[in-house]
């Protein structure tokens, strides 16, 4: 039987706000954080988003509460995939230095499991 601890992270993923994969973004640009998760039918799940600069300053993001109910049948698998998508994200209060720095963001289940990426910022 499956449980929560067996949910897993996927993929994680930066996008523009027309929904467009990107590696670098500027200072003025808006951006979210796409996550394929597998996640148990019939559970709820927390997923928080983070920042880090280069510095390893830390901006919390807001968390996001996933719920997936569905009847349990052998039509489904134990794991149901999800995409979900992090709020608009602006980076006019997080600090960096240099001229063009790396933040690493950090996807985290309630269960311990996270994967991170990295986002090149120009000033």
């Amino acid at each position: 039987m499956v449980s929560i601890k067996d949910a897993k992270i996927t993929n994680i993923e930066v996008i523009d706000e027309k929904g467009k994969k990107i590696d670098t973004v500027h200072l003025n640009e808006r951006f979210k954080i796409h996550v394929n998760i597998l996640i148990p039918i019939n559970t709820d799940i927390n997923i928080a988003f983070k920042m880090f600069n280069s510095s390893n300053q830390e901006a919390s993001l807001k968390s996001k509460e996933l719920k997936v109910k569905m009847a349990a049948s052998s039509q489904y698998s134990n794991l149901v995939p999800i995409d979900t998508y992090s709020d608009l994200i602006d980076l006019e209060n997080f600090d960096f230095q240099g001229k063009n720095s790396f933040i690493k963001i950090k996807t985290i289940l309630d269960n311990g499991e996270f994967k991170t990426t990295l986002l090149e910022v120009k000033k």
